[in-house]
């Protein structure tokens, strides 16, 4: 009676294990057939936003703006993923930068009596504000240029309008 009762829960197991892999291999195939079966070249939408979802979960932040700032160069409107994806990319771009130019300005402030440093730190400051700058303008023209042009919805607008002021208040954090 042992032996048929673990013979019995040998072949159950056994059957359960044979579902679970056929459901892996069909979800793995709807995976695929989503991402790949779509011909993806370097220059699609779909491809591009894909690499900005790598990126992200990468936390490669300069990799996922080159590939939404792609996405949002096109003449369509954006979906609500995919601005969020354009935000959170130039939004961590421009968050470490603005943590670097906080931290090297504190430094700053405390260091003033040596000359040699004081320059040192002064050029290292100016170069970060260089890069928030040029963050800072990229995002802002294709915002002006095609993304407030392109959207048809208000609350894409808005949107766009929020992040345009978010980005002239971080120009304003430094500049004089």
């Amino acid at each position: 009676r042992v032996f048929f009762s673990n013979q019995k829960e040998i072949q159950k197991r056994s059957s359960i294990r044979k579902k679970r892999g056929a459901v892996r291999e069909i979800f793995e195939k709807k995976i695929s057939a989503k991402f790949f079966s779509i011909k993806m070249t370097e220059t699609s939408k779909d491809y591009n936003v894909y690499m900005a979802k790598l990126a992200e979960q990468a936390e490669r932040f300069d990799e996922m703006v080159v590939h939404m700032k792609a996405v949002a160069q096109l003449p369509v409107e954006l979906s609500v993923e995919e601005r969020n994806l354009l935000s959170v990319a130039y939004k961590n771009v421009i968050g470490s930068r603005r943590a670097s130019w906080r931290v090297i300005s504190s430094i700053s402030q405390k260091t003033g009596s040596d000359p040699k440093c004081a320059n040192l730190i002064t050029n290292y400051l100016t170069a970060i504000e260089r890069e928030l700058q040029t963050i800072c303008y990229d995002i802002l023209s294709i915002i002006e240029g095609e993304l407030i042009p392109n959207s048809v919805s208000e609350e894409g607008k808005v949107f766009y309008f929020k992040m345009q002021g978010d980005y002239h208040r971080y120009l304003a954090e430094f500049q004089e």
